[in-house]
């Protein structure tokens, strides 16, 4: 019966493509993944895995945990937990929530092209997730973007390829789980949930507040919400330091001018796309004029083909407005989310182009949209390969220093001073302390590198002392890697008290030390 139904499925073209595609997706991901697997770890992943290790080891008490549990969204470290629980190496944890959700967000977001607008679409812009080269790069790092895009992408199904298209009420309940669930992972998902009250009170106007299917997923979004408020509430965890860092008083976002920020991201997405799927996007906002100038159609329902057209504006317009005027700032993987309904643009673009050179020569239409898929596949297979390969051995001193600690240590939670809190504290299992703890006022710049003065260079080396008597450490590493976590004086310290500090390993390259492991006697 399987095979039947494989040999049926498989007598569509475009099912064909299809199976070539998840194939293609899985193959590419697989080459890397045996690559660069087991690669160093960067700041932001040590946030995260070091909060998982530290779920069992009893870390509550480590000078960075209450900071890092507050910034960061919790369901990651807790899954990831659950793996070091099984006692799962780091490769197996990288398959299941990193190469996995990568490949699936491939079908998804084919899935939701294909039910939006049609197969076409979808299999175009699934095969340009496939090589994003953002999306590549990420695959393999330890970090919640991937596995947050593939909630994200998985709730955006349930809603419309589930709920809108196929009127099934519990399309709807799961987009709102998988909703709540994208923003436990990575708190900007929550844009996700939130466009579906403001595309269905759009379409269907007031009679929406008299929906029950609708009250009902608000109120299991509302519990969920409180469930993993609670959770995260019982481990130690909060997010109320994450709203103060992004929206409080002292936020980056507030000092930079949104005209500023405005530039910054809109010039962000042509390298993004890369120059040939960019231009296509550009042509593919021609096919949304039906909606700017029929609006007052759509508004009525009179045209409901542009139903879609609307919600991949939404999907892209909330995600754009959170990032230009309320956080002010955006890199690459912030916006992982914007790709998808760029992707669909672009896809539209590409058929525009086929439909129009159709009319004069179908051979020609089909070698141009050809040029224009792979040409374009080829620009991110090439960033890709670039990036991952460029970057796969970076931080790798500091995975050396922290798995030496882990070695040589002869007793359990070694206590280490350093700027890498984080890295060293996942690799080695210790304990690990800043150079400083409360720098004098207005000794911090906007990115939270202590400034060169003299009073404040000369304050903290004296609260450094001061640790020093109090904690008792065992060692203290120095490090060209961390230079706005690292004061200028630390880097002569162990030189001007060789009576207190010894060097044990060093880790150079081309004879230029990159990290030094000291001992205190």
């Amino acid at each position: 019966m399987d095979k039947e139904r494989i040999k049926e499925f498989l007598k569509s073209y475009e099912n064909q493509l299809l199976t070539a595609l998840v194939a293609f997706a899985i193959l590419f991901r697989l080459y890397y993944f045996f690559k660069v697997g087991e690669q160093p770890i960067w700041w932001d992943e040590g946030d995260y895995l070091s909060v998982a290790k530290g779920l069992l080891h009893g870390w509550q008490n480590q000078e960075w945990w209450a900071h890092f549990t507050g910034i960061r969204p919790m369901l990651m470290p807790l899954l990831w937990a659950f793996f070091f629980l099984l006692n799962m190496p780091e490769i197996v944890i990288r398959f299941f929530t990193l190469l996995l959700p990568s490949v699936a967000s491939v079908y998804l977001v084919y899935a939701i092209g294909r039910d939006i607008y049609d197969k076409k679409i979808g299999l175009i812009s699934g095969f340009m997730l496939s090589v994003y080269w953002v999306h590549m790069f990420y695959t393999y790092r330890l970090l919640t973007d991937v596995p947050a895009m593939f909630l994200g992408l998985l709730s955006i199904y349930f809603f419309w390829s589930r709920y809108i298209t196929r009127n099934e009420k519990k399309g709807l309940y799961y987009a709102i789980f998988f909703g709540v669930l994208g923003f436990s992972a990575r708190f900007p998902l929550a844009l996700v949930p939130i466009s579906y009250p403001i595309y269905l009170l759009v379409v269907k106007k007031f009679k929406l507040l008299k929906d029950k299917t609708f009250l009902k997923s608000m109120g299991i979004g509302a519990f969920l919400l409180f469930v993993y408020l609670l959770i995260v509430q019982i481990i130690g965890a909060g997010i109320l330091t994450a709203f103060k860092m992004y929206f409080g008083s002292s936020a980056v976002s507030l000092k930079t001018p949104i005209l500023s920020a405005l530039k910054n991201i809109t010039f962000m997405i042509p390298s993004l796309m890369e120059s040939i799927w960019f231009a296509t996007l550009l042509i593919g906002l021609i096919t949304f004029s039906n909606i700017i100038f029929g609006f007052d159609m759509f508004l009525k329902q009179k045209e409901k083909k542009l139903n879609s057209d609307f919600f991949v504006l939404l999907w892209g317009f909330l995600t754009l407005f959170f990032y230009i005027f309320v956080i002010r700032a955006a890199n690459d993987r912030w916006l992982l989310m914007l790709m998808p309904p760029l992707f669909y643009i672009s896809s539209k673009g590409i058929l525009f182009i086929y439909n129009l050179l159709k009319r004069y020569n179908k051979e020609i239409a089909i070698l141009a949209i050809t040029l224009l898929i792979l040409g374009g596949g080829y620009q991110h297979i090439v960033h890709s390969h670039k990036l991952i390969n460029m970057k796969k051995d970076t931080y790798g001193e500091e995975k050396l220093a922290g798995l030496w600690i882990k070695e040589n240590f002869p007793r359990e939670d070694p206590k280490i001073i350093t700027a890498s809190v984080v890295q060293i504290a996942y690799y080695s299992e210790g304990y690990t302390y800043g150079f400083y703890n409360k720098p004098p006022k207005d000794c911090i710049d906007l990115y939270g590198k202590l400034k060169a003065t003299e009073e404040c260079q000369t304050k903290t080396e004296q609260q450094f002392e001061e640790k020093i008597e109090n904690i008792n450490p065992d060692y203290y590493i120095v490090h060209v890697f961390e230079p706005v976590f690292t004061p200028e004086w630390a880097y002569t310290y162990p030189q001007r008290h060789p009576e207190l500090l010894e060097p044990v390993q060093v880790y150079s390259q081309n004879n230029q030390p990159l990290l030094a492991i000291y001992k205190f006697k």
